[in-house]
């Protein structure tokens, strides 16, 4: 007599375990792909806003040099150049690879051109962000129109 109570008692508790944990554990499996996918999201989004940093520290080697401070340009240029080589190494960085791989090609023309205090630097530089504009996935820069010149 005690025997079927006892079958029935673990029967009863085993349906209470699994009815609880089959939506539970569901929910955990739901939560975890959710999760995977928020953590792709961010590594694509973190790989973005460091190819954002490097524009900015463009922008601001191409104002160095647009105010003729060659001197200051080096150094900006060297931490640029370096942080770009730092950057096509990552795996996370591999759509753009290609595109920091021919700016850091450009790296000794920029060096030369500066060491030279050569203004004409500025086109390899407007060059090197055209590309990085186009590994960020955004169009090229417009180009602004020459200055009509005074008759």
């Amino acid at each position: 007599m005690k025997t079927p109570f006892i079958v029935l008692a673990l029967a009863a508790t085993g349906a209470a375990f699994f009815a609880g944990y089959w939506p539970a554990n569901q929910n955990r499996l739901a939560a975890e792909q959710s999760l995977k996918a928020v953590e792709g999201r961010l590594e694509r989004a973190e790989a973005l806003n460091r190819l954002y940093g490097l524009q900015s520290k463009l922008v601001d080697l191409q104002a160095t040099v647009e105010a003729r401070n060659f001197g200051d340009a080096q150094g900006k240029s060297t931490v640029f150049f370096d942080a770009i080589r730092t950057e096509s190494t990552r795996p996370d960085q591999a759509q753009a690879r290609g595109v920091l791989e021919s700016i850091l090609a450009g790296r000794d023309s920029v060096t030369g051109a500066l060491t030279q205090n050569d203004p004409a630097v500025q086109e390899l530089l407007n060059n090197a962000m055209a590309r990085l504009r186009e590994a960020l996935g955004e169009p090229p820069s417009p180009v602004p129109a020459a200055a009509p010149s005074p008759v």
